[in-house]
């Protein structure tokens, strides 16, 4: 998984006069799907800032129909819900750089709360907004006959854009912005942070044993020279676009040359017949590219959720139920999807699969070529899975493992059990407290991306 390591430390700019006040900064934002609150950690990165969440006393409604109702009867009335807290020390800052979602063409109105219950007079707003099609501009004429006594700036509409754009917005608007390593995307270009388009060389980016080729984008560090290599697989059903994607650019920003790639059979890699999933071609494609994941997907299908489906009749019963989808495919000449995550969303569902509605049903990880964003697996997938628990070796790997996961996630069994099955000093477990299986899929501030550094530079030399 690694080669080698090569890291360059961030600096940043030191040309402003030593007298010179430094501007103090708060980042202070409302977000409910988390599309909102990623823009402002990326902002605070950049920056440095202090970051404040806006929160409401009152939670607004999980279901998404209830939502919007609530949102807009708030906005006919032009309510003020109260918020939890307020910011310390308000005067102390010179700039707030204000972030919100568009309901109905406007801020939500905890903003406005947020906004008359804290004292601007003099200070500079930058307002930014993530938005499915509104832009910014009706927020910002409402902000300003709010902030009367403020310099009320252009605002940013934040949707898909890349780092240097709102490094080129902040330092428009006199905002310091740290010097970051430079990551170029030597495969195919960028829209956003997002792998989009793939190159048009012939082929696919590398190969395997098997027919078909695997898809890929690959972040290098600008600096050169000899770097260490990792390559990022990310969850099942998902594509380089979502989480490996962003895993490899924050790995690629620590010095690291990195890649993610789609799995066969899906997304832009190359396999017949598509959306199945197959345990031995899989494994492949970790000889091809190693990475590290920790779903047992086997388990999972033999035995179902907690193990609750294992018994032989239980797995009699599923395998009589896909061996007849088997046939009624040949029937019909194509395959049935089992469909990807639920939309709607029930309300009595269980936690982990509305926190799988909240990631691939939304902006917040929604792609096309998702599998779980869209129809899914085909069904019949699941057949292979019930016959090859691919864990039966663990005890065997002399490679250093680490393995994290999160202390809420439903999924956590599967880490803890295998790593009561690995042997050797040279294995961790790492699990996170107060985080759920999707927190680690795009949460900045919990994915623990520098032990992930360490461990690699003090096992992989």
């Amino acid at each position: 998984m690694l080669v080698h390591n090569a890291r360059k430390v961030l600096k940043e700019k030191t040309s402003a006069p030593k007298k010179a006040k430094k501007k103090k900064v708060l980042i202070a934002y409302y977000s409910r799907s988390g599309t909102t609150e990623k823009v402002a950690k990326r902002m605070q990165k950049l920056t440095g800032a202090t970051l404040f969440r806006i929160q409401t006393k009152k939670k607004y409604p999980s279901n998404y129909d209830k939502l919007v109702k609530t949102g807009e009867k708030e906005q006919e009335r032009q309510a003020r819900p109260a918020l939890k807290k307020k910011v310390k020390s308000m005067s102390s800052y010179d700039t707030v750089i204000l972030g919100f979602p568009i309901w109905w063409d406007d801020a939500p109105m905890a903003v406005y709360t947020f906004l008359e219950s804290h004292n601007l007079s003099g200070k500079t707003v930058l307002p930014f907004c993530t938005s499915g099609g509104s832009d910014i501009s009706a927020s910002v004429k409402h902000i300003r006959r709010v902030c009367k006594k403020s310099t009320v700036k252009k605002g940013l509409t934040a949707n898909d854009v890349s780092n240097k754009k709102i490094s080129s917005w902040l330092k428009k608007n006199r905002v310091s912005v740290k010097e970051q390593i430079s990551v170029q995307l030597q495969i195919g270009k960028t829209n956003g942070d997002r792998l989009e388009k793939r190159s048009s060389r012939p082929g696919k980016d590398f190969w395997r044993a098997y027919e078909g080729g695997l898809e890929s984008g690959a972040y290098q560090p600008l600096a050169g020279g000899k770097l260490a290599a990792i390559a990022v697989c990310g969850p099942f059903g998902a594509v380089k676009e979502q989480a490996s994607g962003l895993y490899a650019q924050t790995m690629a920003e620590r010095g690291f040359l990195t890649l993610a790639f789609d799995p066969s059979f899906t997304g832009e890699s190359g396999g017949e017949p598509r959306y199945v999933a197959s345990p031995d071609i899989n494994t492949e494609d970790f000889q091809a590219a190693v990475a590290s994941t920790m779903y047992d997907m086997t388990r999972v299908n033999a035995r179902g959720y907690f193990d609750e489906e294992d018994s032989e009749n239980a797995r009699y019963e599923k395998r009589k139920a896909l061996n007849a989808q088997r046939t009624e495919d040949y029937k019909n000449g194509s395959y049935a999807p089992a469909g990807g995550v639920a939309d709607p969303m029930p309300e009595d569902a269980p936690f982990y699969f509305q926190d799988y509605h909240a990631y691939y049903k939304t902006d917040r990880g929604y792609h096309a070529r998702s599998l779980n964003s869209n129809e899914g697996w085909n069904v019949t997938s699941s057949l292979s899975f019930l016959n090859m628990p691919i864990l039966q070796y663990t005890a065997e790997s002399r490679s250093a493992v680490l393995l994290i996961h999160g202390e809420k996630a439903h999924s956590c069994y599967f880490s803890r059990d295998a790593y009561r099955m690995l042997k050797g000093d040279n294995k961790e477990l790492m699990i996170i407290p107060d985080t759920v299986h999707t927190d680690l899929y795009d949460n900045l501030d919990i994915i623990p991306f520098a032990k992930m550094e360490c461990f690699f530079q003090e096992n992989f030399k």
